[in-house]
C-alpha cells in the first residue's frame, strides 16, 4: 500500500519534471530532429516515412508516433517533441515504481529526484529523438525480465517480447539492454543445470527462452527494409576515439570528473555492492549493461556519441541513490549529521551545476533554420526568391512561408540567378556538401554585391543586395 504522502511526493517531482522540460518544447528544431519533421511529419504516408530512405537520424519507433500525433494536433516543434516528453515523465515514475518493490522508498524517490533534474534527461525528453523512450523501455523491459525470472507468465513473456521489438525500433543501440538480458539469462541457465545457482522455474527458462527467440526476429523484421544501410555503417569506421568512456560518463552525469564524478562513482560503487539480493544476479545485469559499451567503442563505429547509450541512465541513479540511502542508513548515530552534511553538500552543488546547464547545452546545439528564415522572410520584398544549397537545403522549407529552391547541380543554379532580380539563399555550414553544391557557395562568394548574415552555423546571403 502506498501511502498518500508518498504519492504526493512523486507527483511533486513529475510536475518539477515538467516545468523543467515544457519550455524547450517550443525551441527552434535542430537538424536530426528537422530530419522526422521533414521525412517523417511531413511525409505522404507513414510507410514513406518509416521505410522509404535510411538514414540514422530517423528513428523508426519515434517516426511512427511522431506522424499520428502531428497529423492530430499540427506540425508545430511542440508536437514533435510530444512523445518525447510523454516518454520522459512516463520513466520518472515507471523508474519509482519499480525500484520501490525490490530497493526502498527512499532510494525510488531520491533516484526518480534526480533522473528529473538530470541535464541529459531534460535534453532528451525534450527534443524530438527517441532517447527517452530507450530510457523507458530499459527499465520497462527490466522489470518485465526480472519478473519473469521471479515467475513463469505467458503474458508476461508477450508483453518483455512486445518491449524488446518496439523499443528496438527507437534505437539500433537498443539492442544493447536486449543482449544483456541475453547474456545475463545464458549465465543463468548455465548456473541452474549445473547446480551452482539458485533455483528456477523450468517455465520461467521457457518463457524468457521464447521471448528471447521472438525479440531478435521481431526485431530484425523492423529492420529489414533498411538492413542494407545497418551493415553498409557497420563496415564504416573512425578512428578510435581513446577518451570516449570519460566523455560518455562527464555527459550522462553532467558534472566535471574530479571530483564531484569521483563522488558519483564512490557511491554507485557503494550502491551497486548494497544491491538488493530479491533480484536474481542483479550486480551480473548491471555490469553486462555497462560493459556493453566497450566491445561498441573499440569496433570504431562511424557513428558513436554518449546519447547511445542513453539507457544506462536510471541505472546510474539508481546505483548513486542506493549508494547514499545506505551510507546514511549504516552510519553510527554520531557520525550520520557528518555524512548527511557532506552527502548533501556534494549533491546540492551537483544539483546546482545541473540547473543552468540544458539551458547551456541547448544554446551550443541550437540549429537556428527558423531563425534564419524568419530574418529573411522580414527583410524580404514581395518579389524576392528563396533558394537552399548544401547538404542539409530541403529542411529550410519547414520554416519558410514562401517556396525555397533547391538545386541538384551548378547550372540549375545558374539559370535561376540569371532569371532573379532578387534572391535570399540559405545553407549550412559544417556537414560536406555535394561536389556541385560547392561551386555553387564559390560562384556565390565571387559576387560584388552578396551580403551575408550568419545564425551560428547557418547562412543568410542576399546574393543581389
Amino acid at each position: 500500500m502506498i501511502k498518500l504522502k508518498e504519492k504526493g511526493f512523486i507527483l511533486g517531482v513529475l510536475l518539477l519534471a515538467l516545468g523543467l522540460r515544457i519550455h524547450l518544447m517550443t525551441r527552434s528544431l535542430f537538424y536530426d530532429e528537422l530530419y522526422i519533421a521533414v521525412h517523417g511529419a511531413q511525409a505522404h504516408s507513414l510507410f514513406e516515412a518509416l521505410f522509404k530512405t535510411f538514414d540514422p537520424s530517423n528513428h523508426l519507433g519515434y517516426t511512427a508516433l511522431v506522424y499520428p500525433t502531428c497529423h492530430l494536433l499540427g506540425i508545430k516543434e511542440w508536437t514533435l517533441r510530444l512523445p518525447a516528453l510523454l516518454f520522459g515523465l512516463g520513466s520518472i515514475f515507471l523508474f519509482w515504481q519499480w525500484v520501490r518493490k525490490y530497493f526502498c522508498v527512499a532510494t525510488a524517490l531520491l533516484g526518480a529526484i534526480l533522473l528529473a533534474l538530470a541535464p541529459a534527461h531534460i535534453i532528451w525528453s525534450a527534443s524530438a529523438r527517441g532517447y527517452s523512450a530507450c530510457i523507458f523501455f530499459t527499465i520497462l523491459s527490466s522489470a518485465l525480465y526480472f519478473s519473469l525470472l521471479e515467475k513463469p507468465s505467458l503474458k508476461t513473456a508477450v508483453m518483455l517480447t512486445l518491449t524488446n521489438i518496439f523499443a528496438s525500433s527507437f534505437h539500433v543501440y537498443f539492442l544493447c539492454v536486449f543482449l544483456a538480458q541475453f547474456l545475463h539469462f545464458l549465465w543463468i541457465s548455465i548456473r541452474f543445470f549445473s547446480n551452482h545457482g539458485p533455483s528456477i522455474k523450468k517455465g520461467s527458462i521457457v518463457n524468457i527462452s521464447l521471448s528471447i527467440a521472438g525479440s531478435c526476429l521481431g526485431s530484425l523484421l523492423i529492420y529489414f527494409s533498411v538492413l542494407r544501410g545497418l551493415i553498409f555503417m557497420a563496415r564504416d569506421h573512425r578512428a578510435l576515439v581513446p577518451d570516449f568512456p570519460l566523455t560518455l560518463w562527464r555527459d550522462l552525469w553532467s558534472v566535471p570528473l574530479w571530483p564531484l564524478g569521483l563522488f558519483c562513482l564512490i557511491f554507485m560503487f557503494i550502491g551497486f555492492i548494497h544491491s538488493n539480493n530479491r533480484l536474481l544476479h542483479w550486480r551480473v545485469y548491471v555490469a553486462l549493461l555497462f560493459l556493453m559499451v566497450f566491445p561498441i567503442w573499440l569496433s570504431q563505429p562511424v557513428y558513436l556519441y554518449p546519447r547511445f547509450f542513453a539507457y544506462l541512465l536510471p541505472f546510474l541513479f539508481l546505483l548513486l541513490a542506493n549508494g547514499i540511502i545506505t551510507i546514511v542508513k549504516d552510519s553510527t548515530a554520531r557520525l550520520r549529521p557528518i555524512t548527511i552534511f557532506f552527502i548533501v553538500l556534494a549533491m546540492g552543488t551537483i544539483i546546482g551545476k545541473w540547473l543552468f546547464l540544458p539551458s547551456t547545452i541547448v544554446e551550443n546545439f541550437k540549429y537556428k533554420f527558423r531563425e534564419s528564415v524568419q530574418f529573411a522572410e522580414n527583410v524580404a520584398s514581395p518579389q524576392t526568391r528563396f533558394c537552399a544549397f548544401g547538404d542539409k537545403d530541403e529542411f529550410f522549407q519547414f520554416y519558410s512561408h514562401r517556396p525555397v529552391e533547391r538545386f541538384k547541380t551548378f547550372e540549375d543554379f545558374k539559370g535561376f540567378y540569371e532569371k532573379q532580380d532578387q534572391i535570399i539563399c540559405f545553407t549550412m555550414s559544417g556537414p560536406p556538401m555535394p561536389q556541385e553544391h560547392k561551386k555553387i557557395f564559390l560562384f556565390i562568394l565571387s559576387l560584388p554585391d552578396a551580403k551575408v548574415k550568419t545564425f551560428d552555423n547557418i547562412m543568410v546571403l542576399d546574393l543581389k543586395a
